[in-house]
């Protein structure tokens, strides 16, 4: 009798664990949601507060009111930025997707020679700021580079501008080429070979077996990439900065860094405002791309520019500095070219460290043919 109740008593036990372990787990999960919520919406919330308001939120004679929004609202400067960011978005989607899902295809689909060395190429600008960047194609592909001077010398003429609304779709497309390649090379890596083999001995070629073949099996990533890469259009400032600042070529991040110096004063409640039209537009692409944030998190921390420029560019002892404020600053303001060329260097160096390090925990075996 006694190892009866023994043993009912035993097997009884593991359920009141059960229950203290999955009251344990939500006590976790919302301990970490709340976090998020925190982090994530109180800023927001704080951005939205201030738009309604005539001037700063921290000064105490501020009124709620909607001259904000009927300041931005009839500024023509806004509706062109809108504009702008749209066409540079849409454009950016149309030159990285289809460049990204083809690099995607020969790198891992096929033997292409030198593959490993053409792979850590392909994710280098992942990891170099859109300053630098644009620094590049200023050098190489603006009205006084060394590109351009050789097509001034072929044809008489440049047949580009680098400082043009398609110059900047260009240059921004061709920067976000790996980030379609990630998504689209990690979907045709776990793809089965058997269609593929198949339509090759049918005879179909390279390109018809990706048209045909496996671009329809990876339409998800190509889909969820393509989103990505509009989200991040809409919140591009570095390339804008430098391409299209000189032909005052305005986009709705640059139009924000415009209004902190319109009155000669930060105007906190029309920042707000943009910004608010900006959450607007980029919300649903944020919940579709939720469960990556914290990968380009990190690696916008490599790479990251706005930000401190923003807040610290009219500081008059720039305590805050990073290296690609600075690298800004001497290459574009000082116009010291051999030095920001030396910069560059260094990032290039340490930016193609990442990228091999990426390269060697994303690399896989590959199906061949």
């Amino acid at each position: 009798m006694s190892h009866a109740i023994s043993g009912a008593s035993t097997g009884a036990a593991p359920a009141p664990r059960a229950a203290r372990r999955a009251q344990e787990a939500w006590l976790y999960r919302v301990i970490v949601i709340g976090l998020l919520v925190a982090v994530v919406m109180a800023p927001v919330g704080l951005i939205i507060y201030q738009s309604f308001l005539d001037g700063a939120f921290f000064y105490p004679a501020s009124k709620l009111s909607l001259d904000a929004y009927a300041f931005v609202l009839a500024d023509p400067s806004f509706y062109e930025a809108l504009w702008n960011t749209t066409i540079i978005a849409v454009g950016m989607v149309a030159v990285s997707v289809p460049l990204g899902a083809v690099l995607a295809f020969l790198l891992t689909r096929t033997d292409i020679r030198f593959r490993r060395t053409l792979e850590i190429l392909v994710l280098a600008p992942m990891f170099i700021s859109s300053i630098v960047l644009g620094f590049g194609y200023t050098v190489s592909v603006g009205p006084t580079g060394f590109v351009s001077l050789w097509a001034r010398s072929l044809f008489g003429f440049v047949p580009w501008n680098v400082y043009s609304l398609s110059g900047i779709v260009a240059v921004a497309g061709l920067s976000h080429v790996p980030h379609v390649y990630l998504y689209v090379s990690a979907a045709m890596r776990n793809l089965p070979s058997d269609l593929e083999e198949a339509a090759r001995t049918a005879g179909a070629g390279v390109a018809r077996v990706l048209i045909d073949v496996t671009l329809p099996m990876v339409l998800p990533s190509l889909i969820f990439a393509g989103s990505l890469c509009l989200l991040l259009g809409f919140e591009m400032f570095g390339v804008p900065l430098v391409l299209g600042d000189p032909n005052g070529i305005l986009v709705l991040t640059t139009y924000i860094y415009k209004l902190t110096t319109l009155f000669g004063v930060p105007t906190y409640q029309l920042m707000a405002v943009v910004a608010v039209a900006l959450i607007l537009i980029t919300l649903p692409l944020i919940w579709e791309t939720m469960r990556t944030v914290l990968v380009f998190v990190t690696i916008g921390m490599l790479s990251g520019f706005a930000l401190p420029y923003v807040l610290f560019e009219r500081m008059p002892q720039k305590h805050a500095d990073l290296i690609l404020s600075y690298y800004y600053f001497v290459a574009f303001r000082e116009r010291n070219w051999g030095y920001a060329a030396a910069i560059v260097v260094g990032i290039f160096v340490v930016t193609f460290v990442a990228s091999a390090l990426a390269y060697r925990f994303l690399d896989r075996d590959t199906v061949q043919y």
